[in-house]
């Protein structure tokens, strides 16, 4: 009897234990979830995470707060995402950065993918190529007439060296067989401010800010990169329909957490996050900003990120970007 008294009194502590586990899993969220954002407040990978956030808090009954940690293409933000303790209270969102960075950058400070438990895709993000208004051109077709009748007079603006827009516009030097200078501007603003102006011609920039500046008639909007044409400007051709078949490229934003956060609290997160994005209000919203609502599973979203990377393994090659 003593002895059963004994193993039974030594296992309560281990069943309390359990119980509070399980506890804890169940009552996720109990307190505010930080979430990292590697970008400056203001930008376009922040109007489109607040609201989402907002919405994903009230979900959970708890506020979702973004802290903004800019810097070294999002390095900095990101390895503090890969540092933080995986229990759920740290998540983060990563974009397209997050694919090219391993390529060119061999001495990251931590690993894109071991470290890093993908949760959920956001949205997906189309570029447009705009052209300065006294330009000559209004469609792909007149722009890659007039580039080989002008060879090296064209310049084009990017977000910087090695980022999405320099490579999606070498890769459709490339389909184009036209020469263009680079020219890197540190922002969206200076970047458009210096097409607007003429001391570049070209670039390729959010559908919402090309959209805004056709409204304005202060640049002229060629086409889309996406295989499909925008819901709320369907005037607007892609490129694959503008002559070249193969290109279609989409950004996308998304949130992941530290690597070992539980799967439970992994999945719970992606199914609010897909009811948020499946809503209408939300849908709308994004739709009319240019931003695709893209919502997966944790498994989908992996299954991007291998695609993307190995997408950018190929355009790193054709934009020549130097690796180190």
């Amino acid at each position: 009897m003593k002895r059963r008294t004994f193993c039974a009194s030594s296992l309560l502590p281990l069943a309390l234990l359990a119980s509070r586990h399980v506890s804890a899993k169940d009552d996720y969220p109990s307190r505010p979830i930080r979430l990292i954002l590697p970008y400056n407040a203001g930008g376009g990978a922040d109007i489109v995470t607040r609201p989402i956030a907002t919405k994903l808090g009230a979900a959970l009954g708890q506020p979702i707060v973004i802290d903004y940690k800019p810097g070294a293409s999002t390095i900095i933000g990101t390895q503090l995402i890969a540092k933080a303790a995986p229990d759920g209270y740290t998540i983060g969102l990563v974009t397209d950065s997050h694919s090219v960075n391993p390529i060119i950058n061999k001495s990251l400070p931590y690993d894109a993918f071991a470290d890093f438990v993908p949760i959920s895709q956001l949205v997906g993000l189309p570029l447009a190529i705009v052209a300065n208004s006294s330009l000559p051109v209004k469609t792909v077709p007149e722009l890659v007439k007039y580039a080989k009748a002008n060879p090296g007079k064209l310049a084009y603006a990017s977000l910087g060296a090695g980022g999405g827009h320099h490579m999606v516009m070498e890769w459709f030097k490339n389909l184009a067989g036209i020469d263009m200078m680079h020219v890197p501007y540190p922002g969206v603003a200076p970047a458009i401010t210096a097409v607007m102006g003429g001391h570049v011609q070209l670039m390729f920039v959010g559908p919402a800010t090309a959209l805004q500046h056709m409204k304005d008639k202060t640049l002229n909007v060629l086409a889309i990169s996406t295989n499909s044409r925008l819901p709320n400007a369907p005037q607007l051709p892609t490129i694959a329909e503008s002559g070249y078949p193969s290109f279609e490229f989409s950004g996308w934003y998304g949130l992941v957490a530290p690597a070992k956060t539980p799967p439970e609290i992994v999945l719970k997160l992606s199914q609010e996050i897909g009811r948020v994005l499946r809503s209408s209000d939300t849908q709308d919203t994004l739709l009319a900003q240019g931003y695709v609502p893209s919502p997966s599973t944790p498994e989908e979203f992996t299954a991007m990120l291998h695609r993307n990377a190995a997408f950018y393994e190929r355009l790193v090659k054709i934009a020549n970007v130097k690796t180190g």
